[in-house]
């Protein structure tokens, strides 16, 4: 059995709430702009889910190679200004967390 770590992605998850109405500009945005995130290096998949109990509420979660990864990609998106964009979305900050993957 090896004990050399597994070089797994890490997952990066992005809790959002919409600004009450605009639901449907956020997620028009997305539509627009993550595939921009899945092609940019490093990116393995980003996907848009929506809360059904909850009009307001969404998750996007991405899957990246490593976490310098995706912080280029944070700096891409601030830099261009459509991490600006998006964020105008938003009731509030996002709940924004790193989590890596455990095999089991």
């Amino acid at each position: 059995m090896s004990t050399e770590p597994t070089k797994a992605p890490i997952a990066f998850l992005l809790e959002v709430r919409s600004a009450e109405g605009r639901m449907g500009d956020l997620i028009h945005w997305c539509e627009q702009n993550l595939r921009d995130t899945r092609a940019r290096e490093g990116c393995f998949s980003c996907e848009l889910f929506t809360n059904p109990d909850d009009p307001n509420a969404a998750v996007i979660l991405e899957y990246w190679r490593s976490r310098e990864d995706h912080q280029a990609y944070g700096r891409w998106r601030a830099e261009n200004g459509s991490g600006a964009e998006f964020g105008a979305l938003l009731a509030e900050p996002p709940n924004a967390r790193y989590v890596n993957f455990q095999p089991t």
